[in-house]
């Protein structure tokens, strides 16, 4: 336990940079420390005097010294008991399996004089008309067959047969098409066509006429081509697109009081219809609030197109 307070003081003296003496509350905290670092029951001895923290140092040194001892006595005492319940239980163990080994032992003698007895008195039997006729008699012998020499054959293994087609002669057919077919294949391919996906225009300059890859003013060429950017990641052409748009995006010049043009899209019509003209209440920097006949809605800026402002009448006109 000397050992223990003295390493307690300097680990405290490390962590903190100062002694564990210099002032009563330290002195407090540095105590209750030590014993949360005590065994749990030694700390219950401890718990159990009143003013134990108030005592002096060499007294509660004591103290500590007191209750350590005892646990380690009863430490001891629990260790040798251990000690011989393991000691016993070890021995229970070799004992059982003592016995069962003699069991076997015994087990295995028995059929052998069972077996000694069998081969030497043949058992008998009653005939139906008296007397005993002993089975051994009207056994024959059994012929011995000594083992001759095998020569080692070769292995002979089985060929797997693997089933072979031939070809049937098919005649042909001559296949005959009618009008009627042709007009309802040309009907369904018809009908195919009619269910492709709508094109909502060039995103770059605003076009309904072409699509973003075939826009005149973008920086790469078109898919297909021949070019440098043939075998560049993905990427890099997704970061031209987004520069063009916002290229596309300042050359806009349209703001608060102009007039434009929007495009809409409706679910019946393939191609985006152009409504307007509409009064330009607010820009932001990629949409406009217009003015309609409602309120005011947002559109984006590629969608909306600068158009010169409608006539209107002149007062006394």
């Amino acid at each position: 336990m000397h050992a223990f307070l003295k390493r307690c003081e300097g680990v405290w003296e490390d962590c903190t940079g100062e002694r564990h003496d210099i002032s009563p509350a330290v002195v407090m905290l540095w105590k209750n420390a030590v014993i949360k670092a005590l065994p749990r029951s030694v700390q219950a001895g401890l718990g159990d005097m009143v003013g134990l923290d108030a005592k002096p140092i060499e007294e509660w040194r004591l103290h500590l010294i007191h209750h350590d001892m005892k646990y380690q006595a009863t430490k001891g005492e629990n260790y040798e008991e251990i000690k011989t319940l393991k000691l016993r239980l070890l021995k229970i163990q070799v004992a059982e399996k003592d016995a069962e080994a003699n069991k076997n032992k015994k087990s295995t003698k028995q059929m052998a004089i069972l077996a000694e007895k069998a081969g030497r008195t043949p058992p008998t039997v009653q005939q139906s008309g008296g007397g005993s006729v002993c089975p051994q008699n009207q056994v024959q012998q059994t012929p011995v067959y000594l083992p001759t020499q095998v020569q080692p054959q070769a292995p002979q293994y089985l060929q797997q047969q693997i089933p072979v087609y031939l070809p049937t002669q098919v005649q042909p057919q001559a296949q005959v098409y009618t009008p009627i077919q042709h007009q309802q294949k040309g009907q369904w391919r018809g009908k195919q066509r009619s269910r492709g996906r709508r094109d909502d225009g060039c995103f770059i300059c605003g076009d309904c006429r072409h699509l973003a890859r075939d826009c005149p003013t973008q920086q790469y060429p078109p898919q297909g081509s021949t070019s440098q950017y043939r075998g560049e990641p993905v990427l890099d052409i997704r970061n031209i697109e987004a520069e063009a748009y916002a290229r596309a995006m300042t050359n806009i010049s349209v703001g608060s009081g102009d007039w434009v043009n929007v495009k809409i899209h409706k679910m019946n019509l393939l191609q985006p219809v152009w409504s307007g003209p509409w009064e330009v209440v607010e820009r932001t920097a990629d949409a406009l609030r217009i003015k309609v006949k409602k309120g005011t809605c947002w559109h984006l800026l590629t969608h909306c197109v600068a158009v010169p402002p409608p006539f209107q009448k002149r007062h006394g006109s």
